[in-house]
């Protein structure tokens, strides 16, 4: 069977208007609208054609169209991000999502246990926020005040699915599409997907799965949350996971200095604007000495390029399903196309090749002459703080 209101999803992917559809197949555009509705049957020939110009494979238009509503699909993004661009990122994730959630139930993946939240107050507490982050990481398994060395592994290890978002035609970072993430929970027992926009720092890319993974906490049972109060909440619980209270109190005060700021970066593989906010939302840090801290980061320009570098982590788990139902390289296995019915690109961006180790970021002890000895396996040092 053939779906015609799978057109739509199609356009998002490839990023055509059904008038530029139209031309491009000789198909007349009231007949390509009449058939996304459902007015009109999707036939074979129809689909080939539409499958050749939007370089999809066929099967395609054989999936029935996706049963996620968008309100249920969380995904980070600027104010000012296209609506184009944001259909084809929510798309995409959703076909992201499919795949995983079969792959996961044919290979019996654990499911993740997480913490059930379903809190009816319109508004979170501080505090209830930062009970919420203990008992993440308790059910991770996480030590609740270690760092977290590789957040894309934990995510993982306990069955969330971790995916890159790259949406077609756009550049790697996520400056370029104005997105950064997206995620879902189908609930208890069910597959939760974890996707990022790869980024140009890997800080960056450790909040934006920290981001996601409290999405999926606090807001897979609590619907009625509105979107701006659910983007303040994530952003306060997934800093909570990454950044524990006693240890960032103990360390970010009214005497931190850039330099200790580098030092915390380099030890908890989050950004200093991000420590600094941190700090600033639990007392430690004053808010006059915050503006001052981030004045001196603008004024050196550090905004979108801060010092010390943080290693891109890497998912396995999609990758290596993929990899035992298809062989080595699934994204050019005809099968692999035409079952989970994806076109070769986008197969190999949602589960990109397995780095060796040596790939990595070189692993630093030092932030520079004067700083804390940091045991960072993730960081390395940069010379504009010395």
């Amino acid at each position: 069977m053939l779906y015609g209101a799978r057109i739509e999803a199609a356009r998002a992917i490839a990023g055509v208007t059904q008038t530029e559809l139209a031309t491009a197949t000789s198909v007349k555009q009231p007949l390509i609208s009449m058939m996304a509705r459902g007015e009109r049957t999707l036939s074979e020939e129809y689909a080939s054609k539409f499958s050749e110009v939007m370089a999809l494979p066929v099967e395609f238009f054989s999936i029935p169209p996706s049963g996620i509503p968008d309100s249920s699909v969380d995904m980070r993004k600027m104010k000012t991000a296209s609506a184009k661009d944001s259909e084809r990122a929510k798309t995409l994730f959703k076909e992201a999502y499919r795949v995983s959630a079969e792959l996961v139930s044919a290979d019996e993946v654990p499911r993740p246990t997480l913490p059930i939240v379903q809190d009816r107050d319109g508004v979170l507490s501080t505090a209830r926020i930062e009970e919420i982050a203990l008992e993440v990481r308790l059910r991770l398994r996480l030590d609740p005040t270690a760092v977290i060395p590789d957040m894309t592994a934990t995510l993982e290890r306990h069955g969330i699915v971790v995916a890159p978002l790259v949406v077609p035609g756009a550049k790697e970072s996520g400056d370029q599409t104005k997105h950064f993430g997206a995620s879902h929970w189908a609930g208890i027992n069910e597959t939760a997907l974890a996707s990022y926009v790869p980024g140009s720092s890997g800080d960056r890319d450790r909040f934006t799965l920290a981001h996601e993974l409290a999405h999926i906490v606090l807001h897979t049972f609590r619907t009625h949350v509105e979107p701006d109060m659910r983007e303040k909440e994530a952003y306060l619980l997934a800093s909570a996971i990454l950044l524990p209270y006693a240890e960032i109190a103990e360390t970010i005060g009214r005497g931190s200095t850039l330099r200790n700021l580098a030092a915390s970066k380099a030890r908890w593989g989050v950004s200093m604007q991000a420590i600094i906010m941190r700090g600033k939302a639990i007392g430690s840090l004053p808010e006059d000495r915050a503006a001052m801290l981030f004045r001196q980061i603008s004024a050196r320009g550090w905004r979108k390029n801060e010092p010390v570098d943080v290693a891109h982590e890497q998912p396995k788990l999609l990758r290596k399903l993929l990899e035992k139902r298809y062989g080595p390289e699934p994204h050019m296995s005809r099968s692999a196309v035409s079952e989970l019915a994806l076109p070769s690109a986008v197969l190999q961006s949602l589960a990109p090749q397995i780095r060796q180790r040596n790939d990595f970021v070189p692993a630093a002890k030092k932030v520079g002459p004067g700083s804390n000895v940091i045991e960072a396996d993730f960081a390395r040092p940069d010379k504009r703080l010395r």
